[in-house]
């Protein structure tokens, strides 16, 4: 059986052990179980995400971990509540900046585009 297939069959049984199914909530609202067809991380996997962070290899024993962590509060200032999309911050030094220029900066065309060939050229 690949880890893949473990896992799986571990998320089963604890979902069961909680007594929910895949697309089901605890009466407690604490814990919803989904099943994902892509996490993005092919190579990564089993994967698991817990409102937008990510676990990635996940044995079975790490599923019953990461349980009981959930289930005991161990991961309340880690693992942000419902709907928190991202608690990082990105700063951009002022001289690394892109975007948007001033018209009045501008002297030519993008540099993405060739500038047309000569008359005359055969292109």
């Amino acid at each position: 059986m690949s880890s893949v297939d473990a896992t799986a069959t571990r998320f089963r049984s604890k979902a069961k052990l909680i007594g929910i199914r895949a697309g089901g909530t605890t009466p407690d609202g604490l814990i919803t179980l989904e099943h994902a067809e892509c996490q993005a991380a092919c190579t990564e996997a089993p994967c698991l995400q817990v409102n937008y962070r990510y676990a990635y290899r996940v044995t079975p024993a790490d599923l019953d971990t990461l349980f009981d962590q959930l289930q005991g509060g161990a991961l309340d200032g880690s693992i942000p509540p419902h709907g928190t999309l991202a608690t990082v911050r990105q700063r951009i030094p002022a001289d690394r900046g892109v975007g948007p220029r001033d018209p009045d900066d501008v002297s030519g065309p993008p540099p993405w585009i060739p500038p047309p060939a000569p008359e005359g050229s055969g292109s």
